[in-house]
C-alpha cells in the first residue's frame, strides 16, 4: 500500500530525456507497468506535479484504477488470478489531445508472459466510428487482427502517422483521397517488436482488406476529382492496391483504373493507373497532363480514345516527390486538331515517356489527313524539357491546288496531279446546245409524253409555259453559277510516295519568343517571333520536281518570303530568276530575272516589281496585270516551249461556230453583262494592260502607246493605241476579228524599218477564221516612196513612148501620191491573195489582183495602169496604139503583169487574156471569194 499526497515531478520532467521512444522501449514500458499495476494492493498519489500548471493524479483502490493527467484520463478494474493471469479492463481511457477514446480489455499472462488485448478505439467526436483491434504478444512478437465499423473521418490517425516525415505523403493520406465513408474489413499481421525489424515485419506481414465508399481522389489541388462509387484497398505482398468500382474522371469512365502503393520500406512510390477505353480529349484530360508539365500540340480529339497512363510518384524525405507519368493514348478514325490545324486519320498513339531525366512524348499516327492536301503517316517526338519537335513523315499524297475549292474538298485519292487550265469558259458551255434563244423556244413546248409513276400511266400534266425572259433569267443565273466554280486549276505542289516517300522536319520552341520550324528536303524555315509569322523558301528550284505549276509555268528559281500577324493580311516578297519569257526591257536585254512585293487578304492580292514596271491585283474574281516600258516579242511567244503558252497556242477542241451561232450568243452575253450591272455582280474577267510596249511578229517591231488585253465570258478583246491610232482585237472562239482606224505612215515605216510612206491615214477591217485572215485595207493621203514593185511601175511606163505622153509630169519625182484606196486580201500560212486593189492616185490610178507566196516572195500580179484619166478634150487628138485601152470612164489604161519577188519585181505588158486571168486563177483555187467574206466580217462587226 503507498498513499503519497504530493509527487513534484516538475524538476525531473524540465530535463527531456534524449533517449528515443522506440518499440522496445514502449514495450518494456508496458511490460514494468503492468508489473507496477498488479504491485499495489492500493495507490494513492493525490498530487502529481508536472509543471507550474499542470498537475496530475492517481487512485487504486485495490478495484479500480483511476488516473487523470492533462491530456490522459482512464479508468479500468484489475484483477489478479491468483497470481497467474493479470485482468485490465478499461472501463474509460481518454486522450484528451488526440480525442481519441479506448474501450476493451487486457490480459498479461504471468505465466507465459504473453499480453493479449482487445480494444475498441473510436475518435471523441464520432463515437461510431470503431476501431476494433484483438492481438496476442510475448512483448517480442505481436499477432495482430483490426477491423472497423464505417469511419466518416480518418483524422483522428494522424497522430499515430506524424512520425511520417514527407509532407507529401501525409497529405496524400489525409487530404487527397476523400472519401464519405471507410471500413477496414479485415487486418492480419506479425510484427517484431524491435527497432530493426518493426516496420519491415509490419509491411512483410501485413494483409489488409478496406472499403471505402465514395471515394475522391484529387491528384493536384487545381483537378478535377477522380471518383468511384467504391474502392477495396488490399494490403499484401508489401504493397497496397487500390482498386476503383465505376471510376469517373469528368464523365469520363475509367474502369480498369486503380492504385498502387509500393517501396514502403524505404522510398514510398504511388503509382496511378489511369484507364479509359472511352476517354474524349476534353479540358479535364488537357489539365491532368498540364499539371505535370505535359503540354500536348493536340487541340482537340473528336473521337473517344483508348487511354492508359501511369501516373508515379516516389516520396523522397526532405525533398519534392520524384514524379514520372508514362501511358498510351490510342484512337481509329478521328478528327483532331494539331497546332489548331483540323486533321482526320486513321489511327493515332500518343505515347508519354515523362520521368525527371528527360521528357518525351511520341505521336505515331497513319493515314492522316488534311483537307484534300495531305495524306501521311507521321512519327513526331517532341522533347519538352528541350521544347523541340522531330517530325518523319511517310507521304501517301501531298498536294495544294491553285483552286481553293479542291484543296478545301473532302479528300480524294489522285494517282495524278490536277490540271484544269482553261478558265473563264464561254457561258453556254453549260447549255446543250449552242443556240440559247433555240433551246429557249423549246423550253417553251408543252410535252405531249404522259407522266408515269410505280408503273402506272397518270393523266399528262399541264406544263407551266414560263415567258422567254424568264428563260434566258434563269440561264444567265446558271452560267454565273457556273463561272464562278470554273477556275484556273493547277497544283502548286503534287507529291506521293512515289516521286517523295518521306518528308522530314523539326520545330524549335525553347526560346518562346523565337519559334522555328525548319524543312530541309525544301530549304524552308518558319518564325514566330513578336506574334509575326515569317516563312522563307530559299531555293525554289527545290520544289521544282514537286510543282506542275512551276513546270507549267516553266520557273525554276526563285526565293520567296511571306510574313503576317494574323494569317489575314500577308506581306510577301517573291525573286525568280533565270527566266525565259518573250519579253525584254528597252535597252534589248532579255527580263530574266522578276522580284515581285506584294500583299494578300480577303479582299485579293497586289504586287509590284521593283522597278514598278509590273504590277499585279486581283480581287474577287478579277485579275488586273499592268506593263510598263517593256517590249514583247510575238515570235518567241508563238515559238516558246513554255507549257503554259504551248497550251494557250494549241488547236482547240471545240466546235466550230459559224457567224450565226456566234452572233446568237453575243445576244445572250449582252443580256448577262446587262443583269450583272443590274444586280452588281462583280464579272469574271482578266485584264492585261501594258504602256509603251513594241511587240516583235515577223522580225518586225510593232511599236503601240498602250495595249489593253481583256479576258471575259470566254471571249478576247485587245485594244492598242499608237498616237491617234486604234487597233480594236476580238477573239470568238478561234475568230479574230480586227479594226484597226487612224494609223498612219509613220507607224508603218516603224514596224518596216524603211521610209517608204509619207502621211496619211490607214483603216483595216479583217477576220481570222479556219486558218485564214481576210481583210479590207483602206488608205488615204500618203505617198509611197522606195517601193519596189512601184518604181518598176513607173519605169516601165517610161519605156513606152505612147505612154510616156499621157504621163504626170510629177510621177516619180516624190513617189506614188495615193488620194484613197482599198486592198481587200487574204493571208493564208502559204500565200498572200489580193481579189481587188484599187488605188486611185493623183498621177496614177492602179486596179488589179494578185498573189504573193510566202517564204519564197514570188509575185503572180495582173495589175491596170492608168496614167491619165478624162480624155473628154484631147480624145480625137491622140492616136491610139494596141496597147492602150480606153475604158468607159474615160481612163487610158494598161494591163500589166508583175512577176519575180517581191525585192526584184519584173513588169510586163501583155493583151493575152490568159495572161491576164492567171493571177486570178490562182486566187480562186487557193481562197475563196475574199470579198464576200468580207461583207460578212464587216455585218458582224457592226
Amino acid at each position: 500500500m503507498l498513499d503519497i499526497g504530493k509527487l513534484d515531478l516538475s524538476q525531473y520532467l524540465k530535463t527531456p530525456s534524449k533517449q528515443t521512444l522506440d518499440i522496445e522501449t514502449f514495450t518494456d514500458n508496458i511490460k514494468y507497468g503492468i508489473w507496477g499495476i498488479s504491485y499495489f494492493q492500493k495507490l494513492t498519489i493525490k498530487q502529481i506535479i508536472l509543471d507550474k500548471d499542470n498537475q496530475a493524479s492517481v487512485i487504486y483502490d485495490g478495484k479500480q484504477y483511476i488516473l487523470e493527467f492533462p491530456n490522459i484520463q482512464a479508468k479500468f478494474d484489475i484483477q489478479d488470478n491468483n497470481n497467474k493471469d493479470i485482468n485490465l479492463r478499461i472501463l474509460n481511457l481518454v486522450f484528451k489531445k488526440i480525442g481519441i477514446q479506448t474501450d476493451g480489455s487486457i490480459v498479461y499472462s504471468t505465466q507465459t508472459r504473453k499480453l493479449g488485448f482487445n480494444l475498441i478505439i473510436s475518435p471523441l467526436d464520432a463515437q461510431n466510428d470503431k476501431l476494433y483491434l484483438q492481438g496476442i504478444t510475448n512483448l517480442k512478437v505481436l499477432n495482430l487482427k483490426a477491423k472497423t465499423s464505417q469511419i466518416k473521418n480518418i483524422g483522428f490517425l494522424k497522430p499515430y502517422l506524424e512520425k511520417i516525415s514527407d509532407a507529401d505523403l501525409q497529405a496524400w493520406i489525409f487530404e487527397k483521397i476523400k472519401f464519405s465513408d471507410i471500413r477496414i474489413n479485415s487486418a492480419d499481421m506479425r510484427v517484431v517488436l524491435n527497432k530493426e525489424d518493426f516496420l519491415p515485419s509490419l509491411i512483410q506481414s501485413a494483409k489488409l482488406e478496406i472499403n471505402i465508399k465514395n471515394p475522391q481522389i484529387y491528384l493536384e489541388n487545381n483537378l478535377k476529382p477522380i471518383t468511384a462509387t467504391q474502392a477495396v484497398l488490399k494490403l499484401q505482398k508489401e504493397k497496397i492496391f487500390i482498386a476503383l468500382e465505376n471510376p469517373v474522371y469528368d464523365n469520363m469512365q475509367l474502369d480498369g483504373s486503380d492504385i498502387v502503393l509500393s517501396n514502403l520500406l524505404e522510398s514510398p512510390k504511388l503509382d496511378i493507373n489511369i484507364v479509359s477505353k472511352q476517354a474524349f480529349y476534353q479540358p479535364s484530360l488537357r489539365d491532368l497532363l498540364s499539371a505535370y508539365d505535359i503540354e500536348l500540340p493536340i487541340d482537340t480529339l473528336q473521337s473517344p480514345a483508348n487511354v492508359h497512363l501511369n501516373l508515379s510518384l516516389q516520396f523522397l524525405q526532405n525533398s519534392d516527390p520524384i514524379i514520372s507519368v508514362k501511358g498510351l493514348i490510342h484512337t481509329q478514325k478521328t478528327n483532331f486538331s494539331l497546332y489548331k490545324i483540323p486533321l482526320q486519320t486513321q489511327e493515332a498513339n500518343i505515347s508519354l515517356d515523362i520521368t525527371p531525366e528527360y521528357k518525351y512524348v511520341y505521336i505515331r499516327t497513319q493515314n492522316t489527313k488534311y483537307q484534300n492536301i495531305a495524306n501521311m503517316d507521321t512519327d513526331i517526338t517532341l522533347d519538352l524539357d528541350k521544347k523541340n519537335l522531330q517530325a518523319h513523315t511517310t507521304i501517301h499524297k501531298l498536294q495544294i491546288n491553285t483552286n481553293n475549292d479542291i484543296n478545301t474538298q473532302p479528300y480524294k485519292e489522285s494517282s495524278k496531279p490536277i490540271s484544269q487550265t482553261t478558265q473563264n469558259e464561254n457561258t453556254l458551255k453549260n447549255s446543250k446546245d449552242k443556240n440559247p434563244t433555240k433551246t429557249s423556244q423549246e423550253e417553251l413546248k408543252p410535252s405531249n409524253q404522259p407522266s408515269t409513276e410505280q408503273g402506272y400511266q397518270t393523266t399528262p400534266s399541264i406544263p407551266i409555259q414560263k415567258s422567254p425572259h424568264e428563260v434566258i433569267k434563269r440561264k444567265i443565273i446558271d452560267a454565273l453559277k457556273a463561272q464562278v466554280k470554273n477556275k484556273f486549276t493547277k497544283d502548286i505542289f503534287y507529291a506521293t510516295s512515289d516521286n517523295l516517300p518521306t518528308l522530314d522536319f523539326s520545330v524549335d520552341f525553347s526560346n518562346p519568343d523565337f519559334i522555328s520550324l525548319v524543312i530541309p528536303e525544301f530549304q524552308i524555315q518558319a518564325i514566330i517571333q513578336n506574334n509575326l509569322y515569317t516563312i522563307k523558301a530559299d531555293n525554289l528550284n527545290k520544289f521544282y520536281p514537286y510543282s506542275p505549276l512551276m513546270q507549267y509555268l516553266a520557273i525554276k528559281n526563285g526565293d520567296i518570303t511571306a510574313d503576317t500577324h494574323d494569317f489575314e493580311n500577308i506581306n510577301f516578297s517573291i525573286h525568280l530568276s533565270n527566266l525565259n519569257l518573250p519579253i525584254y526591257e528597252k535597252n534589248a536585254q532579255k527580263l530574266t530575272e522578276i522580284s515581285l512585293t506584294g500583299t494578300a487578304n480577303k479582299d485579293g492580292i497586289s504586287a509590284y516589281s521593283t522597278d514598278k514596271n509590273i504590277l499585279l491585283a486581283t480581287k474577287e474574281d478579277q485579275q488586273q496585270i499592268t506593263f510598263k516600258n517593256l517590249d514583247f516579242n510575238l515570235d518567241e511567244f508563238l515559238k516558246s516551249d513554255i507549257p503554259a503558252i504551248k497550251e494557250m497556242l494549241a488547236d482547240s477542241n471545240q466546235a466550230k461556230f459559224t457567224y450565226s451561232q456566234i452572233e446568237e450568243e453575243t445576244r445572250f452575253i449582252n443580256e448577262k453583262r446587262r443583269y450583272e450591272r443590274l444586280h452588281n455582280i462583280a464579272p469574271v474577267m482578266s485584264n492585261i494592260e501594258a504602256n509603251n510596249m513594241t511587240i516583235t511578229y515577223k522580225n518586225y517591231q510593232i511599236p503601240l502607246d498602250t495595249i489593253n488585253f481583256r479576258l471575259r465570258d470566254g471571249r478576247i478583246g485587245v485594244d492598242g493605241t499608237y498616237k491617234n491610232g486604234v487597233l480594236n482585237l476580238d477573239i470568238i472562239h478561234n475568230n479574230i476579228f480586227v479594226r484597226a482606224n487612224n494609223f498612219s505612215g509613220d507607224f508603218v515605216n516603224k514596224i518596216l524599218k524603211k521610209n517608204i510612206i509619207r502621211g496619211g491615214l490607214y483603216t483595216l477591217i479583217g477576220a481570222y477564221k479556219d486558218d485564214v485572215f481576210n481583210g479590207e485595207l483602206k488608205l488615204q493621203n500618203t505617198l509611197f516612196k522606195d517601193f519596189a514593185i512601184l518604181q518598176n511601175l513607173i519605169n516601165l511606163i517610161d519605156t513606152i513612148p505612147s505612154l510616156i505622153v499621157f504621163k504626170n509630169p510629177n510621177l516619180g519625182i516624190d513617189g506614188y501620191e495615193i488620194q484613197k484606196g482599198s486592198i481587200l486580201f487574204a493571208i493564208n500560212s502559204k500565200y498572200i491573195g489580193f481579189e481587188h486593189i484599187n488605188l486611185i492616185g493623183s498621177s496614177m490610178d492602179i486596179n488589179g489582183n494578185g498573189i504573193v507566196e510566202l517564204g519564197s516572195d514570188e509575185i503572180n500580179m495582173n495589175l491596170t495602169i492608168s496614167t491619165i484619166k478624162n480624155l473628154s478634150n484631147i480624145l480625137n487628138k491622140i492616136p491610139i496604139v494596141g496597147y492602150l485601152i480606153l475604158g468607159d470612164e474615160g481612163k487610158i489604161s494598161t494591163n500589166v503583169i508583175v512577176n519575180g519577188t517581191l525585192e526584184n519585181p519584173k513588169t510586163q505588158i501583155t493583151l493575152a487574156q490568159d495572161a491576164i486571168k492567171a493571177p486570178f486563177n490562182i486566187l480562186r483555187r487557193v481562197f475563196t471569194p475574199i470579198d464576200i467574206i468580207v461583207d460578212e466580217i464587216k455585218k458582224e462587226m457592226k
